[in-house]
């Protein structure tokens, strides 16, 4: 105890007759109270200029009458008028939380003349911090206590105010829980040293633009040439989240390279320096968190978005990282205004900037949507939380940053990329209003179904013919495989919002004659899923249209073929005439379906297990009726794998009500679980053993 009477001086209050006491004598400052707030350059007008812009009232702080001991130390008599003003600055305060009180328990709220306007935004100026700040933020609150403190004890001009810390500095909150065993200690020489040579670099960037399916919109390909001669000019000068982009980039054109052969490589001229697509892909995630990215910065938003891209252009199977990439992408997006409509912003946004900006949010929309629902959870992003609209119609040749004003969108008649985004978005959101209905814990009405269902056939009559769904083989020789792509993208996420909308009433009171409507759409949804599959399969394979672009496809597309192959089958188990001509079909597309996937299981562990849940279903569905097993004219036989020769007969029937309730609810869909369904008798024994 007697250790620690060293420590009790801490707690004492030092006499003012303490001979040690130093005088501390504050500068007298001689910016205006708002500009200090802001940390802006005062012009010391009165007002001053940036006061009369936003139409603050400008205040200074009054300067003391004469220099004497009086005025330095606090005389009695120069005690008032800060006092006042402190009371103004406080009661301002409480008006303004008296304001977010009222507006938390009313609807409506009766803006205060006299006091703050608590719902316009805020943007707190830092160390390159361009975050959107909203008014239920605490800069909202700062902006005044800020005025407090200087009315009470002026400071110092020379202060930073308190923000992001600098581009490159430690981070003081531990490790960063996505790229956390990424070593972030990167310097601009490992940058350099990690790039290929300025030839094989061009060549790179010339396969990522010219593949214009992969290459991400809210890259503009002029302003990013810019931006990289600039960067060759002077590598210092350049930011880490800009080099981020670039190594993203890099790492897409790689992957593309690689997925076309060693002919590409050789095409292209790289084949000798052509590195693996991580190497890029590593040091763009280096870079990402050396440029501080969760700082809200300039490029933060669509260097994450580039990272998350790249690692599902490479992903083969289900990669649950993807959806949290793309959720704190979505929530730095949202930071800087993204989400907003920039009349809504309190910064000045050009018009390049605004495109640019609807490209990214776009894109956060979207992949929140399909991860969501690949994953069976609900999106992150709300349609009643934005109104920025979706990407126009304009190629980057349209526009750059010098244009004053957007040129009027191109006609429809080209099935431009651009063209493609603008329609997409436009499904994209009636695809998350569908989303929301099948997650949703309680039954909405059938009428929303109804409601839903139009607006998807609106969309679809609305699509230009330029977009339209044609078989591949009769495409035209001039269309380019991404536009190829582009259409039937489009019409697989419109056929899979018709199963997912009406999947619910697949079995539902067949007696009910409005639901009959449901179970036909259901159905058909389904079959053309399958359809797009086996062609899309075959023009990708040796000799197809769309054998060098194979890559093009995504663990989020195969995945919607695999929910639409389930629902074929529980559909198949409520038929009861097994000798249909469209049980048939039914039966022939899944065992299609099940070769397809087959075909993949080499190189993919999802297709690996999709396959093995096909063949048992399938056998099943033989083994039920010996009947079923008849294929259309023209089809093989279905050929099971020996390792199903060794079933038992008895108790072999699959529980498709299990598999059904499991289905109503699509977040508890989960393949362990149907294993769980497929493997399992009556009496709950094994009674086959499919091999992964």
């Amino acid at each position: 105890m007697s250790d620690i009477a060293q420590f009790t001086s801490v707690f004492r209050a030092q006499s003012l007759s303490d001979h040690r006491r130093v005088t501390k004598r504050n500068r007298q400052p001689v910016s205006c109270l708002a500009c200090r707030a802001r940390k802006l350059r005062c012009d010391r007008a009165l007002p001053c200029g940036a006061c009369s812009k936003r139409g603050d009232t400008c205040k200074f702080v009054p300067k003391p009458s004469s220099p004497t001991h009086d005025a330095v130390h606090g005389a009695a008599g120069s005690q008032p008028k800060p006092r006042q003003e402190v009371q103004v600055r406080l009661q301002k305060l409480e008006d303004m939380v008296q304001d977010l009180v009222r507006k938390s328990t009313t609807q409506t709220v009766t803006p205060s003349t006299s006091g703050p306007d608590v719902n316009s935004p805020a943007v707190i100026p830092g160390d390159g911090d361009e975050a959107y700040y909203g008014a239920t933020h605490w800069s909202a609150v700062l902006q005044h206590i800020r005025e407090i403190q200087t009315a009470l004890e002026p400071a110092d001009d020379a202060l930073p105010l308190p923000g992001e810390p600098p581009e490159g500095a430690a981070c003081t909150n531990g490790p960063d829980f996505l790229f956390g065993a990424v070593p972030p200690a990167i310097s601009m020489r490992d940058v350099l040293s990690s790039l290929p040579s300025r030839q094989d670099t061009d060549r790179l960037l010339g396969v990522y633009f010219r593949a214009r399916f992969s290459a991400v919109p809210f890259i503009h390909a002029g302003r990013f040439q810019r931006e990289y001669e600039a960067f060759w000019a002077d590598p210092e000068a350049t930011s880490f989240l800009w080099v981020s982009i670039l190594f993203s980039v890099l790492a897409v054109a790689a992957i593309i390279i690689r997925a076309r052969g060693r002919s590409a490589a050789a095409a292209a001229g790289i084949e000798g320096a052509l590195r693996d697509p991580s190497a890029y892909s590593g040091r763009a995630v280096q870079c990402l968190i050396k440029g501080n990215y969760l700082a809200a910065r300039r490029h933060s938003v669509e260097a994450a978005l580039l990272v998350a891209c790249t690692r599902n252009i490479a992903s083969k199977d289900l990669d649950p990282i993807l959806w949290n990439m793309f959720g704190v992408a979505t929530r730095l997006a949202q930071r800087k205004g993204y989400h907003l409509d920039p009349k809504h912003l309190p910064m000045t946004i050009t018009p390049f900037e605004a495109e640019m900006r609807r490209r990214a949010w776009f894109y956060c929309e979207t992949f929140d949507l399909l991860l969501s629902f690949q994953l069976g959870v609900p999106a992150v992003i709300h349609e009643s939380d934005t109104d920025a609209r979706g990407p126009g119609n304009h190629p980057d040749e349209d526009f750059d940053e010098t244009t004053a004003e957007m040129p009027p969108p191109r006609a429809a008649l080209d099935p431009t990329p651009m063209l493609y985004y603008h329609w997409k978005s436009k499904l994209c959101r009636i695809l998350r209003k569908v989303v929301r209905h099948a997650l949703s814990p309680m039954e909405p009405p059938y009428e929303e179904v109804c409601t839903l269902d139009e607006m998807l056939h609106r969309w679809h009559q609305e699509l230009p013919p330029s977009l339209a769904i044609r078989p591949i083989r009769t495409t035209g020789f001039s269309d380019a495989p991404y536009t190829i792509m582009h259409r039937l993208m489009l019409e697989l996420m419109y056929s899979k919002a018709l199963c997912v909308l009406h999947r619910a009433y697949l079995s539902r009171d067949k007696t009910e004659p409005r639901y009959a409507r449901s179970r036909t759409t259901c159905r058909a949804a389904a079959l053309r899923v399958l359809e797009l599959h086996e062609e899309f399969d075959r023009e990708a394979s040796p000799g197809g249209r769309l054998f060098e672009d194979r890559y093009m496809l995504s663990s989020l597309t195969l995945h919607d073929f695999m929910i639409a192959a389930t629902v074929i089958c529980l559909d198949l188990n409520e038929c009861s005439a097994a000798n249909d001509a469209e049980y048939e079909r039914k039966f022939a597309a899944l065992a299609r379906a099940e070769r397809i996937w087959a075909k993949r299981s080499g190189c993919s562990r999802d297709a690996r297990h999709a396959a093995a849940v096909l063949r048992a279903m399938l056998h099943r569905l033989q083994g039920r009726d010996a009947s079923s097993s008849a294929v259309t004219p023209g089809e093989e036989a279905f050929a099971f794998d020996p390792g199903f020769a060794q079933m038992q007969d008895a108790g072999a029937e699959f529980d498709f009500v299990a598999l059904n309730n499991a289905m109503n609810d699509p977040a508890s869909l989960d393949w362990s679980l149907l294993d769980q369904y497929l493997s399992t008798d009556r009496s709950g024994q094994l009674s086959v053993d499919v091999v992964m």
